[in-house]
């Protein structure tokens, strides 16, 4: 019971995490988009570490290595998710809020698909049932 229950409740929580990023992107908010985002991914990830290694104790951040194995894909290293993730991780966790006040809505809109369809690839790998799977926000 305990690291199955454990998972369920981390995982449920990025759902819950990414279905409060549509409020933010309605008022073109970048910063708690990004926030959300960063930790949606971080605990999907932790997830899926914890998971495939049988590790109750999933590395503080994970490193460069774990997330390239992670995020792979059918074709092999995705460079792009991890980039994605990185990007994502740098402009939450940036103090300065000048990286993104520039951002655009549509910039935005598309920086969220990308995580949300990140997050729907990486769900199918956490669980076999697809009623378990991540709900895309769009």
């Amino acid at each position: 019971m305990g690291i199955e229950c454990g998972l369920k409740l981390e995982y449920n929580t990025v759902q819950t995490y990414m279905n409060l990023t549509p409020m933010f992107l309605h008022h073109n908010l970048p910063k708690p988009c990004l926030i959300l985002s960063d930790w949606s991914l971080e605990i999907m990830l932790k997830t899926l570490y914890i998971q495939e290694r049988g590790s109750i104790f999933p590395p503080y951040n994970l490193p460069l290595e774990d997330l390239l194995d992670l995020t792979r894909s059918e074709t092999g290293t995705d460079l792009d998710s991890v980039n994605l993730i990185e990007s994502v991780k740098f402009l939450a966790n940036c103090p300065s809020t000048s990286w993104i006040q520039n951002m655009s809505a549509a910039q935005l809109q598309r920086l969220m698909r990308r995580v949300d369809e990140l997050l729907c690839r990486l769900s199918s790998r956490v669980t076999n049932s697809p009623i378990k799977w991540y709900t895309s926000i769009f």
